[in-house]
């Protein structure tokens, strides 16, 4: 890469909206972040928003947006726009559940082994979740599955992990997690692709330095090896679960 050429997409920041996501400080409003974007040129933001707020899912699994959230994120946009912003990264900060499944809170990921059929079922809703915002929002360019997923407990989880004494049992192992992106990975992109065939996936991003050289390599035998995804047909194209990294 010719970081010359390229120096615009070096000029981003990551900041959470305080009022997109309810569970963050709330002093932290759009038009800050849209000040202090201009004042630092910015010309790319990492958008974390929290996909349970934006929709609910009826006894089908379907989707529907919540009316006053959808119009939110598109002001939250055009003001950043307004601001000098080209690019925008959505980062999904947690996940939307199907119908019924309880999840103790928004990183829990239904346990592949024991909750198949929800997982199946969670995954679906994962790609339901991707094409909506891909078809509503063109000016998204660049999408997150989920975040970290490698620290292991913290931003995937199984169900209980929250509210556990004990956490261990509730902590999926790093290569159950690399199965686990996989497979979101996978679904997010058909998600993403069926609305905007031009927008790109990032696999998601990854902090635990001394890990990251194992985990990515794990990812990538998961691909090559002719299992992934699952539930559906197979792919040993590392394009249809994802185009770029995040580190």
């Amino acid at each position: 890469m010719n970081l010359t050429n390229n120096r615009p997409y070096f000029l981003g920041i990551d900041e959470v909206s305080g009022e997109l996501n309810q569970d963050c400080d709330k002093s932290l409003k759009n038009e800050y972040i849209a000040h202090f974007a201009s004042c630092f040129k910015a010309k790319t933001i990492r958008v974390w928003l929290k996909m349970d707020e934006l929709f609910k899912v009826n006894e089908d699994d379907e989707l529907e947006f919540i009316p006053n959230e959808i119009l939110k994120l598109h002001e939250y946009l055009a003001l950043l726009k307004e601001h000098g912003v080209e690019r925008f990264l959505l980062l999904d900060w947690g996940f939307v559940y199907p119908y019924g499944y309880k999840a103790q809170d928004h990183w829990t990921v239904p346990d592949p082994k024991n909750e198949t059929d929800m997982y199946r079922r969670f995954l679906l809703v994962q790609e339901k979740v991707r094409f909506e915002i891909a078809r509503n929002f063109l000016d998204i360019e660049y999408y997150e599955p989920t975040n970290e997923p490698d620290l292991g407990g913290s931003f995937v989880h199984k169900n209980g992990f929250v509210n556990a004494k004990e956490k261990e049992p509730y902590i999926y192992t790093r290569n159950e997690i690399s199965e686990i992106v996989c497979d979101l990975s996978y679904y997010c992109n058909r998600g993403v692709k069926r609305a905007n065939k031009d927008a790109k996936v990032l696999l998601p991003s990854f902090c635990n330095f001394e890990y990251a050289p194992k985990y990515l390599e794990q990812i990538y035998l998961n691909i090559e090896s002719g299992k992934f995804p699952r539930f559906t047909n197979k792919s040993k194209n590392v394009n249809d679960y994802f185009q770029l990294l995040s580190f």
